[in-house]
């Protein structure tokens, strides 16, 4: 079966039809790889769905170590208490290869042959000179975005940005950066704006003092039950990057510590909602 057929079975169709199956300690250990799979076979998660989904998957290995001894079973289940870090390394289960064996099939079949005798010479070569090749990204400095220098935020905006780092990392005791002396905890005011950023292929810009051409989105939001649409018109005031990390007192202190700790934020002007004129 395909992995996605597998997806469906593992997720819909075993927690049913195993049940009548299974004695109750094989059945809730299989359970719990459900609850992994339910976690991580997500094209956007959490950090919370991962820790959950690890936590799921460590008790599964533990028990199928306690229930299937090696005269019933021999298995290899090494990868799968090293899914949360991958996952931190490379996103979501969907963007890359979570296979190491897969993925170098992958690199191998990408690999352009004559179709003749002798092609496995030509995978080895090709893969080795790979290997070798120490091929980095290039740094930063060399694709420079459309930004502009450090600046400092204004007051009345930044007091924002404070209470969006407090709620968003669940850290109330952040303090304002004129307090920076009173607390090692505290939101830098220098952020680095930007004249323009593409989000899956869609280019915002910001007005940032022009004729706010290209500046004006629309944003939809859902209700507290997601059954409720509303849509809002803005203008992008602008764009901007801005630095920072949780402090240790943060519960997301942990998993962000693996991410950068640069964030894109885009400050907006709200417009004013009209009745019905028709």
């Amino acid at each position: 079966m395909k992995a996605n057929k597998w997806k469906l079975w593992v997720l819909i169709y075993s927690p049913v039809v195993l049940k009548s199956v299974l004695s109750s300690l094989h059945f809730n250990n299989w359970i719990d790889f459900v609850y992994v799979c339910c976690h991580l076979v997500k094209p956007s998660i959490t950090f919370d769905n991962i820790n959950t989904a690890h936590r799921h998957l460590k008790s599964f290995c533990e028990k199928c170590n306690e229930i299937y001894t090696t005269t019933i079973l021999i298995y290899n289940m090494h990868l799968h208490l090293h899914f949360r870090e991958t996952i931190f390394n490379f996103g979501p289960v969907y963007s890359y290869w979570l296979f190491a064996f897969e993925r170098y099939n992958g690199l191998l079949k990408n690999i352009s042959t004559n179709s003749k005798n002798g092609f496995e010479a030509t995978f080895m070569k090709c893969f080795v000179e790979d290997i070798y090749k120490n091929n980095k990204s290039l740094p930063p400095t060399s694709l420079p975005l459309s930004a502009s220098k450090p600046s400092s935020m204004g007051d009345i905006d930044y007091s924002h940005l404070l209470e969006y780092y407090k709620l968003t990392y669940l850290t109330p005791d952040l303090v304002h950066y004129q307090n920076a002396a009173a607390s090692p905890f505290f939101v830098d005011n220098q952020i680095i704006k930007l004249k323009s950023i593409n989000i899956l292929g869609q280019v915002f810009y910001g007005n940032n003092g022009t004729t706010g051409r290209r500046s004006y989105v629309q944003s939809l939001f859902l209700g507290s039950d997601r059954s409720i649409e509303t849509t809002f018109t803005c203008q992008i005031k602008y764009i901007f990057i801005h630095s920072f990390t949780p402090p240790p007192t943060s519960p997301y202190y942990e998993a962000d510590s693996t991410h950068h700790d640069q964030h894109v934020f885009v400050f907006v002007n709200w417009l004013l909602l009209h009745g019905d004129k028709s």
